[in-house]
């Protein structure tokens, strides 16, 4: 094996060759085959030692690459979960603007019809800066303001034509 030092077993078969101290030539051959099966029972607790630490090394490797998988899993399953939540919250905050925005024109149809459409249109040119919508703006609601003004007058006038 290659941990093993080969003066080790030269060592244990002199010594125990002396001690068998074979005479003749059959004698000779059953004691090198002790010497052999000696030798390999000697390293059978060596070998499971060996085999039992890989195997728990292999055991334990094996476990923490489980171990690794299984946060790897989480954390991208976690990031899934987390990003599915930024969007979900993304649309219904760009709902929320909406309905907000929505009401917003509702009110300024409602309040200024005619002053809030020319708004809208001179948004829309390219060409026209905010300060200049905003002045369209401002010109509108006063001339919604004149024409709200002209109506009561006129209604006055109607209503005195009646009497």
């Amino acid at each position: 094996m290659p941990n093993e030092n080969p003066d080790d077993f030269e060592s244990f078969r002199t010594g125990l060759l002396n001690d068998l101290a074979p005479e003749g030539e059959v004698e000779g051959v059953l004691a090198q085959k002790i010497v052999a099966d000696a030798w390999h029972l000697r390293r059978v607790p060596i070998f499971e030692a060996t085999l039992y630490r890989r195997g728990s090394a292999d055991l334990l490797a094996s476990q923490a690459r489980k171990a690794i998988a299984v946060r790897q899993h989480a954390s991208t399953e976690k990031d899934w979960v987390l990003a599915a939540l930024e969007k979900k919250n993304a649309e219904h905050r760009r709902a929320r603007e909406q309905a907000q925005l929505d009401d917003h024109v509702t009110r300024m149809l409602e309040k200024y019809p005619g002053a809030f459409l020319m708004h809208i249109k001179a948004m829309k040119w390219e060409s026209v800066d905010e300060s200049v919508a905003a002045k369209l703006l401002q010109l509108a609601i006063e001339d919604d303001d004149r024409e709200s003004e002209l109506r009561k007058l006129a209604l006055k006038c109607d209503a005195l034509a009646l009497d």
